[in-house]
């Protein structure tokens, strides 16, 4: 039986059956707990969206500095030379891209 079946087996029992009112508050509850609650965000933002600006600073900085990657990422900042890696292999801020953050 799945969550769904079992929640709507709840419903009914609930509707349909004489119980007294200490039993329906329970099942009720039980009928509230059953539902997934959303995922929140926990924690804020640490660092920029990748921008098209940031894009073209991180390109700049790779072909015309003899910069490593971590290095670029912490002038334009960036989280890590890996997002410097994406930028540069197309993976992230071409606007074309489900990465694109």
């Amino acid at each position: 039986m799945t969550i769904h079946q079992t929640r709507m087996l709840i419903a009914t029992v609930i509707d349909e059956c004489a119980i007294d009112a200490r039993a329906k508050s329970l099942l009720e509850a039980a009928l509230d707990a059953s539902w997934r609650k959303p995922a929140v965000r926990q924690a804020p933002r640490l660092r920029l969206k990748i921008t098209p600006e940031i894009t073209s600073q991180v390109r700049a900085l790779a072909y015309s500095t003899d910069m490593t990657m971590g290095q670029i990422a912490e002038r334009v900042g960036l989280r890590n030379a890996g997002r410097v890696s994406e930028v540069l292999n197309g993976k992230r801020g071409m606007g074309n891209s489900p990465l694109t953050d």
